[in-house]
């Protein structure tokens, strides 16, 4: 269905100098396009579009706050359209413009049950389309707030609980309790999502796959899937998958290359793989965080540090 956006509710004013517009006449605009920050984006093929009203051009809100990465939400209690940037926190298995899930605005207190943080949610409308199996009715997300120090290491994951409005953009308050101060965090993002017991997660592809970059020796190969910038770090989501048969603990350094060759930043991935014979589904999703803003990259190399058997069984 396409999106008309008319009214302040859900679209937001451009002034706009046309000449010979019919009076009353509501036009929808054709060949408008939208540049965000120097990217040219369609904003009809996510089934948004621009009118023409009294000589002015009426966007839609929500395409533009998903391009800009801020959170928009309408409050029916008190009429009101929230718009919120503060939301760094982010779901990385998603794909598409907007992301499904953010938190932000943390506070963080010591309890006597370890460390209470405090912050808040905001819940995209989408998520309810994106979860595999979710009901239309579904009213209770879960997941995990990962909280990572400055050498790419999880200091914590910490589950959380919410109760939400079902197939609506909202923003909420959330709560946790960690057993170590994550205070001094470098960067946080969320995992494990569900929407009920619908799981929002990665879904690889053998296509996707091919052509994923491997290391020099061939050992292992990494598709990149997802990425957000967050201050001086950017968090990414991709796939790992061994060239081995077996199944492995691995250490890698990633390096992000721009068009130029010029060294953009790095991420340490430390996690298991998987190759065949391992018993496991040998593409596995990963998480890690990078120093640096990596997110315009054109290229990246993988070296791998340490590939030794694994000596357990994962529960």
């Amino acid at each position: 269905m396409k999106k008309l956006v008319l009214g302040f509710a859900l679209g937001c004013l451009l002034s706009l100098s046309t000449a010979g517009y019919a009076a009353e006449a509501i036009h929808t605009m054709l060949l408008a396009t939208f540049k965000v920050n120097g990217v040219v984006k369609d904003a009809r093929s996510l089934g948004y579009e621009v009118v023409q009203y009294h000589g002015r051009a009426y966007i839609p809100l929500r395409f533009v706050a998903d391009q800009l990465g801020i959170a928009v939400a309408y409050e029916e209690e008190t009429n009101t359209i929230l718009l919120d940037d503060r939301f760094d926190a982010v779901e990385l298995d998603s794909a598409g413009e907007g992301r499904l899930l953010r938190a932000g605005e943390f506070q963080f207190s010591k309890a006597a049950d370890g460390y209470r943080i405090t912050g808040k949610l905001f819940v995209n409308e989408a998520i309810w389309d994106h979860a595999a199996g979710a009901s239309k009715s579904a009213k209770t997300i879960r997941g995990k707030l990962v909280f990572w120090n400055d050498q790419g290491k999880v200091i914590e994951r910490i589950s959380f609980e919410q109760q939400v409005r079902p197939l609506r953009s909202q923003i909420v308050p959330i709560q946790a309790v960690a057993l170590s101060d994550v205070s001094n965090c470098a960067a946080i993002t969320l995992e494990e999502i569900s929407l009920d017991k619908a799981l929002l997660g990665m879904q690889p592809s053998e296509n996707a796959l091919a052509w994923t970059l491997s290391d020099p020796d061939q050992q292992v190969r990494i598709a990149i899937h997802q990425q957000a910038q967050q201050g001086r770090y950017t968090a990414m989501s991709g796939w790992l998958q061994s060239m081995k048969a077996g199944a492995y603990d691995l250490q890698a350094t990633i390096t992000f290359y721009d068009r130029k060759g010029k060294e953009l930043g790095s991420a340490v991935i430390d996690a298991p793989i998987y190759g065949p014979g391992s018993g496991k589904a040998s593409a596995r999703p990963v998480y890690f965080i990078g120093k640096g803003d990596v997110t315009a990259y054109h290229t990246y190399t993988v070296r791998v540090e340490r590939l030794a058997a694994r000596v357990y069984v994962d529960r």
